[in-house]
């Protein structure tokens, strides 16, 4: 029995290794290609202005290059930020909290991005919410992340709606948009690292992966439903506090 047990827990660690291990390859080759562009920014700035010495617009031209490096290294940075957050692997501090206070502040904090893309914010929470066993910056984190990408997916004149309901020992949260939708053979992929529809000047396509981490540190699951024309609804479901894994 013994023996059973600890074959079980070498055999679980052997997984656990392989996954890690193939989490960091696919890190480190989207890293690669995410890097590489902005680099590939920064070197032709850089030619620029060697080549301008000659030129009656030479102040033009650093100028622009200047900008050009500036927006390159700003982007390098939130890339590698972004990744810091997605490679962290350390349990997380949680305390009983109040929840619908967090999707309150994260609504406060998104309305002025909402606001200045026409977009209007939502907040349906029912009442006597029970507690949820958590890390309450983290999870403003993922309130605040699940809310820019369903703004940034939204048309102007659009609504994005932050529901938060109990069901049995279940605090679930829907974010539901009414933007653009996601195509059913790219549903599978928007939790990968980098993974991102924002084009070359969107964000680092970690915020869905750093959101996806998050929540599985706390015992929940998140889930995606869209129809493209139609929105897309992300939902997060957390145990309540009584039922939370203890840290």
């Amino acid at each position: 029995m013994v023996e059973d047990i600890t074959e079980r827990k070498h055999t679980e660690e052997t997984l656990r290794r392989a996954e890690r291990l193939a989490s960091i390859g696919t890190l480190a080759a989207g890293i690669a290609h995410e890097i590489n562009n902005p680099l590939g920014a920064i070197t032709l700035s850089v030619d620029a202005v060697r080549l301008s010495a000659d030129h009656d617009n030479r102040e033009e031209i650093v100028a622009m290059a200047m900008k050009n490096i500036q927006v390159s290294a700003l982007r390098c940075g939130r890339i590698v930020k972004s990744m810091l957050q997605f490679a962290r692997d350390e349990a997380t501090r949680k305390a009983d909290a109040d929840f619908a206070a967090i999707a309150s502040r994260a609504h406060h904090m998104a309305r002025s991005f909402a606001r200045e893309r026409d977009v209007r914010l939502e907040l349906d929470v029912a009442e006597n919410l029970p507690l949820v066993r958590i890390n309450p910056t983290e999870m403003t984190q993922v309130c605040v992340n699940l809310l820019f990408n369903a703004v940034e997916a939204s048309s102007p004149g659009g609504v994005v709606l932050m529901r938060l309901r109990a069901t049995g020992e279940v605090l679930r949260m829907n974010v539901v948009d009414q933007g653009r939708g996601i195509p059913a053979e790219e549903i599978d992929h928007v939790f990968d690292p980098f993974y991102t529809t924002k084009g070359e000047q969107g964000g680092t396509g970690l915020g869905l992966s750093i959101t996806y981490g998050i929540v599985q540190q706390h015992g929940g699951t998140i889930d995606v439903e869209s129809k493209p024309g139609r929105g897309t609804t992300i939902s997060i479901s957390l145990p309540i506090a009584g039922d939370a894994a203890n840290d």
